[in-house]
Order: C-alpha cells, then structure tokens, then sequence
C-alpha cells in the first residue's frame, strides 16, 4: 500500500499515540503486548533522535528530568520501543523509555513515485477519520483507491 503524505502524518501520530504509557495502562492501545512483534514491513523504520543539531525536538533531558538517548521505535516493521514516561513506568512496573518523542527520522527507499504505484496494491489518500466510538478503541479509517478501480471510498480490509 502506498500511503500519501497527507495520510501518513495520521497514521505515524496514531501509531505514536498507541506507544504512549497511558493507552498501554488502560489496555487501550492496538499495539499492547506487540514489543518485539512485526507490527509493519519490512521497508518501516522509525528512529527517535534528540541530539539532531538545530532539530525541532533535539534536548538532553525529557519531560520528567531523565536524559534523552537515541532509540529505535520501529526496525524493518519490527516495535522496538514503547513511550512511556516516568509515572506510567510505576503504574505499569516497567524501566521508563521517555514518555514522548523528539526528532522523528525514517528510513526511505529508492523507487520514484511512478515505480511505487506500478508495484503497489492499493493507494491510501486524502481523507482519514479517527473514530474511538466505532469499534471502543481508536479507529483511524482512510480513504484511497486501488488501481484500476475507478472510485475513491474506504479500503477494503482497512477497517
């Protein structure tokens, strides 16, 4: 599947949300119990970097006073980490990893556009819903098309 830049910044914050202490806490999370799971493909990489010089979110120490450090949250589709802060650590009695994030990098490949589309199944674009009513969690719905089909509506086993 092939996911626009205007759908990927949703999917990539629903993604970071269910990571979150609190939402694992709550057993609300779609990614509880997936630590060292493949939860992506294998071309998905996902680093979290506070000491990028000049980064938005480059710092040395996190929100609880803990110093920051490099860390992988995703490697070749595989959760490597979960955010969690220093008072769901207690609650969930586990080391906290840093409740947020600072400067997200991600791994690309190589194809142009035009090769990625000539290879994909389906194309996600457009328009994303995050519905938490639906299904009692969070739901993140997005519209695409496939090719050779000629009408935009939601993808079929994406629900």
């Amino acid at each position: 599947m092939i996911v626009e830049n205007r759908v990927a910044a949703g999917l990539i914050n629903a993604t970071l949300g269910a990571l979150n202490g609190q939402n694992l806490y709550r057993k609300s999370s779609f990614l509880l119990d997936k630590l060292g799971q493949k939860i992506g493909c294998d071309k998905l990489t996902i680093d979290d970097d506070p000491f990028i010089e000049g980064g938005a979110g480059s710092r040395l120490y996190d929100g609880d006073g803990m110093p920051t450090r490099r860390r992988v949250i995703i490697d070749k589709g595989v959760l490597q980490a979960y955010l969690i802060d220093w008072y769901y650590s207690r609650k969930l009695k586990v080391e906290p990893t840093g409740g947020s994030t600072t400067n997200l990098t991600y791994d690309y490949g190589n194809k142009s556009l035009d090769g990625l589309i000539g290879q994909a199944h389906e194309r996600a674009a457009g328009r994303q819903t995050r519905d938490r009513e639906a299904a009692g969690e969070d739901l993140l719905v997005a519209d695409g098309f496939e090719p050779g089909r000629q009408t935009v509506g939601p993808l079929a086993g994406h629900r």
